[in-house]
Order: structure tokens, then C-alpha cells, then sequence
């Protein structure tokens, strides 16, 4: 389940088949969104246990009364005529009509995003909007879906002929995996450091941040202290519950880069994965232009230095990034 202070996305009980029957028999409503208005409470019953019935659609509660107000969620482009890529995924959603311009399309929309972002390793959505509906295409806009240029026609939509489609598409994150020895110390500070970083330029939404040990030695165990108070010295926020946790060979796949501190970091990376096809594998201050390891506080209990290496890094690491 995800929440806003609004709103609440679950999934989808054979008990909202009334309350789904009611808002989905709009006629101004399914066709706007390319699916022919229900016929009966058996029919949305029916939509429930096939088309909702899965981990990628949601219904849109109202948190102050409880009821069901909308669907949101994503699936395979092959069943439509989208201009997809391979593999990628489509985005769909609609509200009831007695809640259209209070921004909870917006709402919904960017608490699926933020889900998917978290969970998958989803690269890029793709959606569009019958140019008769402008409303849908300024939701997609808020949410970082950026225009295509292309338009198509798509005949197995509910009225679909003759009403061209705007596509749009999100390219959803760059995936940035920080090590070093246990997760307690530089690697959890390049984490929030960076994370502050891309926040203070608005481009959080394009990055997922996380860090990881490449030893088992401080699993389960929280910042280490002086961290936290380096941290704190320069105003950068930190997850007080943040764990320690050790890298995976499944972390090969799911990041796009992988930022060690210094090389006994790489050495140790070589036993949980041995190759890196896709030179995935780089040095944090490789991105400040020199070739040395990254200070470590635990030996010197010197963070300010070990801050310095970081924003060198960072900052380089970061230009690359906005560059492109």
C-alpha cells in the first residue's frame, strides 16, 4: 500500500466492484481514457478478478472517506499501438469525475512512480493521451513525462479511430550503488551527501541512491556516530534507521554504477561479483580526476577530511550526470 496525505493506493477487493460500477458508467469518463464505459456491477466485478487482479494496478482511495475513486497502475504496451520500446511498460490511470482538477491524478500517479522507482528496475514508462483530453498530458508533464513528438493513432482503444494520441515518455533513474568495508561510514555519507546534492537541484527524481558494505562484519548495525555528527556538522539530512547491509551479485543488475571508496573495496567486490562486463565498477575519486582512495575515517577519526574526498567526488561525479 502507498499513501499521500490524501490518498491511499491498495489493491483492488471484490467488494469495490459497486463502488467501481458507479464511477466507471460515466460516460465522460472511460472514453476519455480509451475503454468503453461498464455495463454492470458484474462487469466490473469482472474487470476486478482479470484485468486489476495483479501487483501493477491500484485503486485510488480517498483517505477521508474511505472510498474507491480511481485506478491507476502499468503493464505491457504490446496489447496497444504506442510507440514502446522493448520490454517497456505502460502507465494508465483515471478518476471519477467529481474529483477531476484537485491534483489527485497528479498524486497518485507520482506515488506509483516512487513505488516503481523503489521496487523494479524499470528504466522508462511510456503513456499518451488522446489529444482531445489535454488534462491527462498536463498530469503525465507534472510527474517528469517528457513529450516524444509523436503521434499515433490507436484503433483498439475504445473510440480510438480518428482520435490521435500524444506520446509521452519518463526515463525513470540513474541507479548509483556506493560501497565500502561495513556501511557505516563513507559509504553511507556518499549516499546522503549525493542525495542532498541532487535535491538542492531538483533532480532527485532521476536518481535512485543506496550504499552497501562489501564485508558482513557490521550487518544490521546503524551510521556509526561521528558520522552522524559529521553529517549533521553540514546540514545534510540522514535516515536515522539506515542499516548496514552487504552487497549482492543481484546488485550487478540492479545499478548502473557501482562507486567504491578505495581499492581493498574492489578487491573485496571481486569474491560477490567476479566480472564486470559492463564496466560498471569505478573508484569515487576517479570522478575528481585522481587516482587514490577515498580518506577512511576509521582508522583516523578525521570525517572532515573524508567529507572533503566525498564532495570532490561527488561534485564531479554529479557535473557528469547534469552534463549529460
Amino acid at each position: 500500500m502507498m499513501e499521500s496525505d490524501r490518498i491511499l493506493l491498495r489493491p483492488w477487493r471484490e467488494s469495490d466492484a459497486a463502488t467501481l460500477y458507479k464511477w466507471a458508467s460515466d460516460r465522460l469518463v472511460g472514453p476519455r481514457a480509451g475503454w468503453p464505459p461498464h455495463q454492470s456491477v458484474e462487469e466490473s466485478l469482472e474487470i476486478i478478478r482479470t484485468v486489476f487482479n495483479n501487483d501493477c494496478n491500484w485503486a485510488i482511495v480517498l483517505k477521508s472517506t474511505g472510498e474507491v475513486i480511481g485506478a491507476i497502475g502499468y503493464g505491457p504496451a504490446c496489447e496497444c499501438e504506442l510507440p514502446a520500446r522493448e520490454g517497456e511498460p505502460l502507465t494508465g490511470y483515471w478518476i471519477a469525475r467529481p474529483y477531476w482538477n484537485r491534483g489527485i491524478c497528479t498524486e497518485a500517479l507520482r506515488l506509483m512512480l516512487d513505488h516503481i522507482r523503489a521496487t523494479t528496475d524499470i528504466r522508462s514508462l511510456v503513456s499518451g493521451h488522446f489529444i482531445d483530453n489535454p488534462a491527462s498530458g498536463r498530469v503525465m508533464e507534472k510527474c517528469g513525462f517528457i513529450p516524444t513528438g509523436e503521434t499515433c493513432i490507436d484503433e483498439t482503444q475504445y473510440q480510438g479511430k480518428d482520435r490521435p494520441i500524444r506520446v509521452l515518455r519518463l526515463e525513470l533513474v540513474t541507479r548509483i550503488l556506493f560501497l565500502c568495508h561495513g556501511n557505516i561510514c563513507r559509504s553511507p555519507m556518499a549516499e546522503f551527501m549525493l542525495k542532498d546534492m541532487m535535491k538542492a537541484r531538483g533532480l532527485q527524481d532521476r536518481f535512485y541512491i543506496e550504499s552497501a558494505a562489501v564485508s558482513s562484519e557490521e550487518i544490521g548495525n546503524p551510521i556509526y556516530p561521528p558520522a552522524k555528527r559529521c553529517l549533521n556538522r553540514h546540514g545534510i539530512w540522514f535516515d536515522p534507521g539506515k542499516q548496514a547491509r552487504e552487497v549482492t551479485r543481484a546488485d550487478y543488475d540492479r545499478f548502473d554504477v557501482i562507486i567504491c571508496m578505495d581499492r581493498s573495496n574492489i578487491r573485496m567486490l571481486r569474491w560477490i561479483i567476479p566480472d564486470d562486463p559492463q564496466h560498471k565498477v569505478r573508484m569515487m575519486m576517479s570522478y575528481a580526476g585522481l587516482d587514490r582512495d577515498v580518506a577512511d575515517p576509521w582508522y583516523t577519526g578525521d570525517f572532515e577530511t573524508t567529507y572533503r574526498d566525498l564532495t570532490a567526488g561527488l561534485e564531479g561525479l554529479m557535473a557528469g550526470y547534469v552534463a549529460e
